[in-house]
């Protein structure tokens, strides 16, 4: 890590914990077929982290990303990537409470490899995202 009084750089690794499930129903001719998978893994998760702020700590610029491949766990059959990115924008009223807003982009894509073909999920979310920071 790298710090200073107003810039922070550091390298972020950790283990995620992970449960993906899945279900599928499936109604033809009145014959109604239905089907579980469920798979626990963990995987380790590299991100790297960018912090600014103003010489009297009110204002915070946070950037960060974040990168979980799950070919790297225990995910059995499983073989995808996870991929974080966001920033934010903090005001501490206090050196406890403050507001903030920013912007969240998230990408999970998985796919399953099995003795019936492979099957997939690329799922993205991103959007605005707004909070209130307590420090203690």
């Amino acid at each position: 890590m790298i710090e200073s009084p107003t810039t922070s750089i550091g390298l972020q690794i950790g283990v995620q914990r992970a449960k993906f499930a899945a279900e599928l129903r499936a109604n033809s001719g009145g014959e109604l077929i239905t089907a579980r998978e469920s798979e626990n893994g963990t995987s380790p998760v590299v991100g790297l982290r960018l912090g600014l702020n103003t010489q009297d700590q009110r204002w915070r610029l946070v950037l960060q990303g974040q990168y979980l491949d799950a070919d790297w766990g225990d995910f059995d059959d499983y073989d995808g990537d996870l991929t974080r990115a966001n920033a934010l924008v903090e005001y501490r009223f206090t050196d406890n409470v403050g507001v903030y807003a920013g912007y969240d982009w998230f990408k999970l894509n998985l796919r399953q490899h099995g003795s019936d073909g492979v099957a997939g999920l690329d799922q993205r979310f991103r959007g605005p995202m707004a909070g209130v920071p307590l420090a203690f």
